[in-house]
């Protein structure tokens, strides 16, 4: 088993990417923002844009200097995320990270990816679906539950007094709870756990359109034994 990182990860990017990199240098939004053309313009004091961010002569030269080395990835099966300074840079192949790595360096300030060849594996062949942990939620819920957020006020209650027989099965967030009650209005990521498939198959079918999306975690220490049988 091949340690790739020591800041790993328990599932997919956006459900697609293994592999993230963080960079950060104030205003490379603007790559984002304008795209690689116009952000050249830009900050190389086009009058188009000199009203455009009141940056000094310097940063505009260092989001020059990191466009110029991140330009001939931009066509590459990634995908950029920018916060602030922050230019994330998300991607699926190790040849491609690694080459990012190589270029970026002096703007890199983590960098986040699969803790071994095994769970890389299992990853990409399980989709965003299935969370890699060291211990189950409570120690006992295999299964993680999202609700759509316009569900009806009637189909909450509904819902919430059925599952009072399942207590024993089911672990309701205390702010979901008051959601499913009427007691909130409304939620941000209204979700609860589910212990095992029979119960989860068993509360899908109630829910039917009002459940967004369902997540499986799975023990790291079952991966390498149990690859096979799950992909």
């Amino acid at each position: 088993m091949t340690k790739l990182y020591k800041q790993k990860i328990n599932r997919l990017f956006y459900g697609k990417w293994p592999y993230k990199i963080e960079c950060f240098l104030p205003k490379s939004s603007m790559i984002v923002r304008l795209g690689p053309e116009k952000a050249r313009l830009w900050a190389n004091g086009h009058p188009d844009y000199a009203g455009w961010w009141n940056v000094s002569p310097g940063q505009k030269a260092n989001v020059l200097e990191f466009l110029d080395k991140v330009e001939p990835f931009l066509k590459e099966e990634l995908q950029i995320r920018t916060e602030g300074g922050h230019f994330n840079i998300f991607c699926k192949h190790v040849v491609l990270r690694d080459h990012l790595l190589q270029e970026l360096d002096q703007w890199v300030i983590d960098v986040q990816g699969p803790a071994s060849e095994e769970e890389l594996a299992y990853m990409l062949a399980a989709g965003g679906k299935k969370v890699v942990c060291n211990k189950l939620p409570h120690q006992q819920y295999r299964y993680k539950l999202h609700f759509k957020t316009n569900m009806p006020a009637d189909s909450r209650s509904k819902f919430l007094s059925w599952s009072n027989n399942y207590k024993d099965r089911i672990f309701i967030a205390e702010s979901t709870h008051k959601w499913l009650d009427g007691k909130k209005h409304w939620a941000q990521l209204p979700f609860m756990y589910i212990e095992d498939s029979k119960t989860l198959s068993m509360f899908s079918l109630f829910l039917g359109d009002n459940l967004r999306i369902i997540e499986e975690y799975v023990l790291r220490s079952s991966i390498n034994s149990s690859l096979d049988q799950e992909i």
